[in-house]
């Protein structure tokens, strides 16, 4: 189990380009290494009918991160799960790129829909 330093909520260092709380934890060889974590931008849930038998409902949560070591920079994360089965659902590593192309697909199904994208 990761231990942080300093307690979670004592303290926010405005070091980080986000201002991320910076924690200390132990890798799987027991060296301690600081690092920051992650930020949550938003979450809701799908407003589809509970009762439809076809298609679950379903939670998203979004996040910036730079705490993934296989990617190596910037991250924005998506989690999308059945709702109810938390730590079950589907994890998306985006880089800005990746992140912006999503958010253009979104904007463009809304727009065909004849609602406006949004900002």
């Amino acid at each position: 189990m990761p231990r942080a330093y300093p307690p979670p909520g004592s303290l926010t260092l405005p070091v980080s380009r986000f201002s991320w709380p910076l924690v200390s934890v132990c890798d799987t060889n027991g060296h301690e290494k600081l690092r920051w974590v992650k930020k949550q931008a938003d979450y809701g849930a799908d407003d589809h009918p509970a009762d439809d038998p076809d298609r679950a409902p379903l939670t998203w949560v979004v996040n910036a991160m730079d705490d993934c070591d296989e990617c190596g920079d910037l991250r924005v994360e998506l989690i999308v799960e059945e709702t109810g089965k938390h730590g079950a659902g589907l994890v998306g590593h985006f880089s800005p790129d990746s992140a912006r192309k999503l958010r253009a697909a979104l904007a463009a199904a809304l727009r065909e829909m004849g609602e406006p994208p949004g900002p």
